[in-house]
């Protein structure tokens, strides 16, 4: 089921892009499918559904939480749609009206789901654009021991501060540093709270 609930959301979400974006160029509409049909798309919309007290699992799995699992939610979720489609005698007609109900409902635009998936790649793209350099990221402060480090750092473009970010990886500081930033260049832009 999880197999043929994974292909039933692909061409669900790809129907819904084309007809909703028809001028958009092929590779944009596919980084938005790509977002939109992620395991962590799929697993948040499970968790919309409350779908992962459904979800049967052995001891050990129960009792490391494994109902709130992404991957668990994700296989759960396309195994549901795919049963979904099945039960309608292969009609896309339901699973599409669930896929669409979630997808509306998740209060974050298709477009700036993209943009929250890349921060520091859309971050990039519109500093090029705008100053015709990069952003430069920069530690400016680490705090914690070495095993619970957290990382503080700056997103930097001509000498300015265009926003910080922290968290317990480097990377994940330099995302959140780009969110910060983006904000002043797209007052719609939504962080991902």
């Amino acid at each position: 089921m999880e197999f043929l609930g994974d292909a039933v959301v692909q061409i669900v979400v790809t129907s819904r892009l084309y007809t909703e974006f028809p001028d958009e160029q092929e590779g944009r509409l596919t980084k938005l499918r790509s977002t939109l049909t992620r395991g962590e798309t799929l697993a948040d919309f499970a968790r919309t559904i409350g779908l992962g007290q459904f979800i049967q699992m052995g001891k050990g799995e129960v009792q490391s939480n494994g109902q709130d699992r992404d991957s668990n939610l994700c296989d759960a979720f396309e195994a549901l749609v795919g049963a979904i489609y099945m039960d309608e005698d292969m009609q896309l007609t339901h699973s599409a009206i669930l896929l669409n109900m979630l997808i509306d409902s998740s209060e974050i635009e298709i477009e700036d789901r993209l943009d929250m998936e890349n921060p520091k790649g859309t971050l990039q793209e519109l500093v090029q654009q705008k100053y015709q350099t990069k952003p430069e990221y920069e530690i400016i402060d680490t705090d914690g021991p070495d095993h619970e480090k957290v990382f503080t750092v700056a997103v930097i473009v001509n000498e300015e501060i265009l926003g910080k970010g922290s968290a317990g990886r480097l990377r994940t500081a330099e995302e959140e540093a780009a969110k910060e930033a983006l904000k002043g260049f797209n007052p719609e832009y939504l962080a991902d709270e």
